[in-house]
């Protein structure tokens, strides 16, 4: 299938790794949105690795937010990293991302290609990948 990023799940129990292709990312402050689309076996191999919700804030100082997974195990944490492709300019616009799920929801791709449309969103770590 391709695509211009990995989303892989950071949870040592069951993780993932899945490319795709990016059709939405939006940050604002501390939140981010990604869109894209996978298969029905790729949705399972993601929402197998995160646990989804799992988010908290510590504190707010001096206009920054600090969240955190709160299994504490990173059972909640994805990484998402842009791939240098030739088909899109993802990786020269967004950086590689960690984060903090708090949901993911898909709907079925139009047509009968067997695949999902996903959303993701989370919350930014503010710690290093």
């Amino acid at each position: 299938m391709g695509g211009d990023m990995y989303i892989s799940g950071c949870n040592e129990d069951k993780s993932c790794y899945i490319q795709c292709w990016c059709s939405r990312w939006d940050e604002t402050d501390w939140n981010i949105v990604i869109e894209t689309f996978m298969n029905k076996s790729n949705l399972k191999s993601l929402l197998d690795s995160c646990r989804v919700g799992g988010v908290g804030e510590l504190w707010y100082i001096l206009g920054s937010h600090v969240y955190y997974d709160t299994s504490w195990e990173k059972k909640n944490t994805i990484k998402i990293t842009p791939i240098n492709c030739n088909n899109s300019d993802l990786y020269d616009m967004r950086d590689e991302k960690l984060l903090y799920v708090k949901s993911i929801n898909s709907t079925p791709f139009e047509g009968d290609s067997g695949l999902l449309e996903v959303k993701i969103e989370g919350m930014v770590s503010g710690g290093s990948l």
